[in-house]
Order: C-alpha cells, then sequence, then structure tokens
C-alpha cells in the first residue's frame, strides 16, 4: 500500500489497532506469525513480497504491524484472483491495486501503474529489461576491453566499436582518446574535453622527438614546440602521437597497424603502442 507515488523508494507499513482518525485503539487479540500472513498473500497478491510481521505496545495498547521492505522490487502489487469481502458482501476484481490517499484506499488509474512500473527499471535495472541489460553489457566490456590502467602496453581494437573511445593509465596519467581510422594508412586521433592531441610526423627523422626523449621527465618547453590546435589529427605508422591531459602529463602513442574496412580490409583495426612517462 502507498501513500504516494513519491513513497516507492521507502518501507511500507500496514498498521492494525488505529482507527482512520488515527486514534490508538488497540488490538483484541495477537498478530498471528510471519508464515500466517505471508500463506494470505501469497494466495492473494501478485507479484510475491516478502513481509515482516510484529507489534508493539504504546500506552498500554497493542499496535501490530505488516511490514514491506523497499528492496521488494517487484511492483507495483496487484489481486491475482478475485477476493470477496463477507462483512460488505462486496468484492475486488483480480487485477487491481490500490494507493492510500487520506483514510481511503484508491485504485490506482493506469497513468499511475505506468509511473509505477517507471519507478521500477529505474530502481532496479535487471536484465529482465533489454535496454538496461544492453547499458550494462557494454559497460562491462568497456571496463574490461576499452581500459588499460598501465604506463606502458599494447593494444589492437576496432574504432568503430565504443565509438573509438580507449582509456589508458590511471589518476593523474589517464588518458582518454577517441581513435578512427581513414584508409589503410592513416589512423586518426580526436582532441576530446580532456586531452589535446599533437604529432611528430616521421618521428625517427625528427629531431624534436630525440630532443623529447632527452626531456620525458620535464617535457614542457618541447610539448609547447608542438600543434596542438586541431580537433583531430592523421597518424601514419612513421608518426608519433603525443597526448597531454588537463594534469600536464603526456603520453606518446606509436602505431603498429592501421586497417580501413571501407577501404577493402576485412575489418578496421588500430593497433597502438602507448608510453606514459613519469614527469615532474
Amino acid at each position: 500500500m502507498l501513500n504516494s507515488l513519491e513513497a516507492y523508494n521507502e518501507n511500507k507499513f500496514i498498521v492494525f489497532g488505529i482507527n482512520d482518525n488515527k486514534e490508538i485503539i488497540g488490538l483484541e487479540k495477537n498478530m498471528f506469525d510471519d508464515a500466517h500472513y505471508q500463506n494470505i498473500i501469497d494466495e492473494y497478491i501478485n507479484p510475491r513480497p516478502k513481509i515482516e510481521t510484529g507489534q508493539i505496545e504504546y500506552n498500554d495498547e497493542k499496535i501490530g504491524y505488516i511490514a514491506i521492505n523497499s528492496n521488494n522490487l517487484e511492483t507495483p502489487y496487484e489481486l491475482k484472483k478475485e477476493l470477496r469481502i463477507k462483512k460488505s458482501k462486496s468484492s475486488l476484481s483480480k487485477g487491481l491495486s490500490f494507493i492510500r490517499k487520506g483514510s481511503t484506499n484508491t485504485p490506482i488509474i493506469q497513468e499511475e501503474r505506468e509511473k509505477l512500473i517507471l519507478k521500477k527499471t529505474e530502481k532496479n535495472p535487471n536484465n529482465k529489461n533489454l535496454f538496461t541489460a544492453l547499458n550494462q553489457k557494454n559497460h562491462a566490456i568497456e571496463e574490461i576491453y576499452y581500459k588499460d590502467n598501465k604506463k606502458s602496453g599494447r593494444k589492437k581494437l576496432d574504432p568503430s566499436n565504443n565509438n573509438g573511445r580507449f582509456t589508458i593509465g590511471e589518476l593523474s596519467y589517464e588518458f582518454e582518446m577517441i581513435l578512427d581510422v581513414a584508409s589503410n594508412e592513416i589512423a586518426r586521433i580526436m582532441k576530446t574535453d580532456t586531452i589535446k592531441v599533437a604529432r611528430i610526423k616521421n618521428y625517427k627523422d625528427n629531431d624534436i622527438y630525440y630532443e623529447l626523449q632527452e626531456n620525458l621527465k620535464s617535457p614542457n618547453e618541447v610539448v609547447k614546440k608542438l600543434d596542438t590546435s586541431s580537433r583531430s589529427r592523421d597518424f601514419t605508422l612513421k608518426d608519433l602521437g603525443i597526448l597531454i591531459n588537463k594534469h600536464g602529463r603526456i603520453a606518446e602513442i606509436f602505431f603498429k597497424e592501421i586497417k580501413s574496412e571501407s577501404h577493402g580490409s576485412e575489418e578496421n583495426i588500430v593497433e597502438i603502442e602507448w608510453n606514459i612517462p613519469d614527469t615532474k
């Protein structure tokens, strides 16, 4: 029983021994044990909530309760079969759900039912929800396959997956890059909010590369000579990528293999090797 849709994430209680005027009148006899009420609920309520029962004494009066914990997530609850009420000689139809408004139990309208189902999905993203299941799978793949916290390593990727994103390093030495292929000879690294990208062209024949190697622990002055203004940079196997993150750390990206599906290869492939030097 809900007091309002806003109470969805709260524990719920059915209280005995208090009248509609919120006056304590007490129980005429003790509560039964949990199993007794669970059997009644199992017969009439779907899905099956787990409950706890108990009673307390207040001002020499006994008050009983049935508690439905907030981790009962399979809501809304509804009658699984018609319920006949002897005292009023009336009945409640199969499929009804109720919400408590003031001192009145009111059937839930379809709009309220849809809101409850939405809240359930948001609170309990489980594998029964295909969209959520795919999100969970993608997140797991991203954490396992598209992140490597080592400061040096080698990885072969298909940049058409995970939006081309690949993360290396960790903490202040973390670099998230976006990779792409333009042809069988050219790969790209796109600038993001957290990194800038520079290129040392034909690095083995470029003096600035050797100057950088001599100053890897304090590379700032060398890196300032590089152009980091472009949104993306193209690289061949002969070029070296330099990433600069928000913490002023750098990473060297060497390209080992480039393949493009749109240019005749069986798949898109970028294989990189990286080195993240310790800097001051």
